[in-house]
């Protein structure tokens, strides 16, 4: 084979020996230190001269696969537990209605004795009833002055009234400027509409048992207007009267100073109080209060949280 063939062989064997010890240095510069434990047993291991480690050409998983980025997953929403209904009891419409047809039957229990009533109870009612609902023209029926511009305000306060008493939202709001306040008061403004319109014009109206209309001039629209606008004002003015000048000195005259004076300066609610069958100085929002009480620092008692005392 000759000195050049030898040489040939000798370089041929030393370079896989030649790529081991070059490439050696450079993987482990390259590789991260902490591999885990099978890379470290193939670097710590002895191989024979003129094999490449293994290990030098295994890449780690992170390494080879290629890193995808996810997207944060969204923490799931807990559904928020749904509120308990509240208790709440609606308008009192039973109740309402018997307190509406007990001051409508005294109302014409106080009207039939009187001749101009009675005499015209005679003749055909329904062509006597609509005649009188048709005869309804201009403002002025021929009454008194009290009569259209006291009493009407007053049964249209009444009537008033007995809606709030039977409304749970409004029995119990006191004089303010509260929205709810209002809304109350704009309920029993409507309430004493209706009850005015069928008071003159209804089924059992003045225009059906007595005939008002009849004669010329006595059905007109004073009464329609003056009841439920002046029984408004009424109502107003005696909350407000029941919140800053009664409940401030009613405990300081005692119980029975108390109700003579809750039921003397708000007339109104007294009377709607009596056709539900309570005292007339009865408040849905606070009891009465002793002097006792007072010297004792107790407040009154408020909507909710009434005791036992006498009212």
């Amino acid at each position: 084979m000759g000195h050049f063939g030898t040489l040939c062989v000798l370089v041929m064997c030393a370079a896989p020996v030649a790529a081991q010890d070059t490439a050696a240095p450079m993987a482990r510069e390259s590789r991260p230190a902490a591999v885990g434990p099978a890379s470290s047993d193939a670097a710590n291991s002895v191989l024979p001269p003129g094999i490449v480690n293994p290990g030098l050409l295994v890449l780690s998983l992170n390494e080879a696969a290629p890193q995808v980025q996810r997207p944060p997953q969204e923490k799931p929403v807990l559904a928020q537990p749904p509120r308990p209904a509240q208790p709440r009891d609606g308008f009192q419409w039973r109740d309402a209605m018997k307190q509406y047809m007990t001051f409508l039957t005294f109302q014409h229990a106080w009207r039939l004795p009187q001749e101009r009533t009675h005499s015209e109870l005679g003749g055909p009612f329904w062509s006597d009833y609509v005649q009188s609902v048709e005869s309804l023209n201009g403002w002025w029926d021929g009454d008194s002055l009290a009569t259209n511009y006291l009493a009407h305000p007053m049964m249209g306060a009444v009537t008033g009234y007995i809606q709030i008493q039977n409304d749970p939202a409004g029995r119990y709001v006191e004089f303010g400027k509260s929205g709810a306040y209002w809304r109350s008061r704009a309920w029993a403004f409507a309430a004493a509409a209706i009850y005015s319109t069928q008071f003159e014009l209804g089924p059992m109206s003045e225009a059906s048992i007595g005939n008002v209309g009849l004669k010329p001039g006595t059905m007109a629209w004073v009464d329609l207007v003056m009841t439920p606008v002046g029984g408004l004002g009424w109502i107003v003015a005696e909350d407000a009267i029941d919140r800053y000048v009664i409940s401030k000195i009613e405990g300081r005259v005692g119980r029975t100073k108390g109700r003579l004076l809750r039921t003397l300066l708000n007339p109104n609610r007294s009377v709607a109080n009596l056709i539900r069958f309570e005292p007339p100085w009865k408040r849905d929002g606070r009891d009465l209060v002793s002097k006792l009480a007072l010297r004792d620092g107790r407040p009154p008692a408020a909507a909710g949280e009434r005791t036992a005392a006498p009212r």
